[in-house]
Order: structure tokens, then C-alpha cells, then sequence
């Protein structure tokens, strides 16, 4: 193993932005999908010459203690070479997620994992009703 290759690692707008795929609704049903958008950065171990491509990891709920060793992890995804991107397409409302990256030299050799990110999907979160709503009555 070499060194972890990540520099903010997955700074991980993981973001786990989970990301609404449909459009935002005051009342949400059961037809709203998520998607999880990971980015990172990489160091100065991966470039044009020496490029890496990278492995996604999810577990499905928080993140162990220790991570190596750990088990209950499915790749998810293996990058392009140098992307600093992945959504994960496949989560589902109420359930908690966990990812680790790791980056793979096109040689195979691959780094420790990344730091890991849990995050969670609650469709039933529904955003507040506008406060101090006026009325007032003009003449047309």
C-alpha cells in the first residue's frame, strides 16, 4: 500500500449533498429519489503521467471504528481515470450511508482508504412555511 493520495480527501461535498433528483415539493411522496455526488481532490502522487483511477466504497450505516478490517463494504463505483466525481444513484429515505475512497494506480497498486462519511437520506424533512406572511387589500 502507499501512501492515501487524497488531499482534503473526499472532501467529500459528499456532499453527500444528497442531492434531490426530483424537484423540490412542499409535501414529499414517495417518488422522490436521492442521489449521493462524493468529490475529492487528489495530491501530487496522481498526475497526467502517473494517473489514478478510484474505487467507492459504501456501507450501509455509520462508519466502523477502524476501517481496515471492516467488513459489509460494496464498491460502488471505479472512476475514470483522474475524475473527481461520483454519485451513487442506488440509496434509498431513511437509511444512513457510509463511504471510503481509495485511489488505484493504472499499475493496480492502491492507497490506505480515505477518511470515511456517513450521511443520511429523511425524505420526510420538508421545509418550513413562510413566517410573517401579510395581506393587504389595494384597490385595482
Amino acid at each position: 500500500m502507499v501512501k492515501n493520495r487524497f488531499s482534503a480527501l473526499f472532501k467529500v461535498a459528499l456532499l453527500l449533498a444528497l442531492f434531490p433528483v426530483t424537484a423540490c415539493a412542499t409535501t414529499l411522496t414517495g417518488a422522490s429519489t436521492f442521489k449521493a455526488v462524493l468529490t475529492w481532490s487528489f495530491d501530487s502522487t496522481c498526475t497526467a503521467t502517473s494517473p489514478c483511477l478510484v474505487q467507492v466504497y459504501r456501507l450501509t450505516g455509520s462508519c466502523p471504528a477502524t476501517l481496515i478490517g471492516s467488513t459489509g463494504w460494496t464498491l460502488i463505483t471505479t472512476t475514470a481515470q483522474q475524475a473527481t466525481t461520483a454519485e451513487d444513484n442506488t440509496i434509498s429515505d431513511g437509511v444512513s450511508y457510509s463511504y471510503v475512497l481509495y485511489s488505484v494506480w493504472t499499475n493496480g497498486v492502491s492507497s490506505d482508504p480515505s477518511a470515511c462519511w456517513t450521511a443520511s437520506v429523511n425524505a420526510s424533512t420538508v421545509p418550513d412555511a413562510p413566517q410573517s406572511v401579510g395581506v393587504q387589500i389595494v384597490p385595482k
